[in-house]
């Protein structure tokens, strides 16, 4: 069976992310784009994962529980965690290190936390584009501790990468792979590669996808399909879509 996955989708929480990513429009252009696994990857936040789950299992698409973490060195990782019950135990810990700093909807944008019918329930007041007081380490160590998965995003782009802060990206760190939006090489060779579409709007979503042949059903289980076939190898790399 050919699963196909885009592992960085943000929704309107993200105050850089657009209303039109609500959950019935992320779930309906998923299955669009012919995914069957996604994750909810939003801005130091988890919120708006239960709507979303919601939405996609209607259409038969697999959500894991995903958040992205903007470190004290302005580095963005993405965490991914065997369930919703998981990520928010991790998230009771995370929180305490970010800093309250008020949203002015008018200047940051809005950050909009929906119910599974797409009704807004409220606007998240702390402004979520900010910096944990945990560094790298220190934020892969946490995901570990609550059994996620911890990815190094976007290390080709210009902003917010390890390469970018950093200058290259360390050997010896406890990545459990790295994502990469144009180009994987010379990353394949230090750790596994995913490639995800980072998606704002909803015309992004799947536009960059990984997918792997496992003879398994993504149902319930995409967390774990997707932990195996990493361990095994299997990931491959696509831009364009379908």
């Amino acid at each position: 069976m050919k699963h196909r996955m885009d592992l960085h989708i943000h929704t309107c929480l993200s105050p850089c992310g657009d209303w039109s990513m609500s959950a019935a429009a992320v779930a309906n252009m998923a299955k669009h784009m012919h995914l069957d696994i996604i994750a909810v990857t939003d801005h130091n936040s988890i919120a708006n994962i239960p709507a979303v789950a919601d939405a996609c299992h209607k259409v038969g698409i697999e959500v894991i529980s995903g958040i992205e973490i903007q470190t004290k060195e302005e580095v963005h990782l993405l965490g991914y965690f065997p369930s919703f019950e998981v990520i928010q135990k991790f998230y009771e810990e995370f929180e305490k290190t970010l800093p309250f700093i008020k949203c002015d909807p008018d200047k940051m944008g809005s950050q909009i936390v929906i119910d599974k019918n797409d009704e807004v329930v409220r606007e998240e007041e702390r402004f979520l584009g900010v910096s944990s007081s945990l560094s790298v380490e220190q934020v892969i160590d946490l995901i570990h501790i609550h059994n996620g998965l911890a990815f190094a995003s976007h290390v080709d782009r210009r902003a917010f990468s390890m390469v970018s802060q950093l200058g290259f990206l360390p050997e010896g760190m406890k990545f459990d792979g790295i994502e990469i939006y144009n180009s994987e090489l010379p990353y394949r060779e230090m750790y596994p590669i995913i490639c995800s579409s980072d998606a704002h709007y909803i015309d992004e979503i799947g536009k960059r996808y990984s997918s792997f042949s496992m003879d398994e059903c993504h149902e319930e289980r995409g967390f774990e399909i997707f932990r195996d076939a990493l361990k095994k190898k299997l990931i491959e790399c696509h831009k364009g879509g379908f």
